[in-house]
């Protein structure tokens, strides 16, 4: 995708589901909140997801982890996001 067409998908409106790579860091986590939360204060319906259960480093407690969903099933569709536990 160029910059032009992410900056156009960005501003459609829908839902964004984002995530981080595997066995993440502090910049990746800390990444993965400031998309979510500046996308959420924008009025977007954001889901943060990171896969594994692996705990995340007690160093990053200070970030707003609980956001991030960590189990189940993430099932996305057109419409709306859905979450389940498998």
């Amino acid at each position: 995708m160029t910059r032009g067409e992410v900056i156009e998908v960005l501003r459609d409106g829908g839902p964004v589901c984002a995530c981080a790579h595997a066995s993440p860091d502090g910049d990746a986590l800390g990444s993965l909140l400031g998309l979510g939360l500046s996308l959420a204060a924008t009025g977007r319906d954001v889901v943060l997801y990171q896969s594994g259960d692996e705990p995340f480093p007690r160093e990053l407690a200070f970030l707003q982890l609980d956001r991030i969903a960590r189990r189940g099933v993430l099932a996305v569709t057109s419409a709306s996001w859905v979450t389940g536990t498998a």
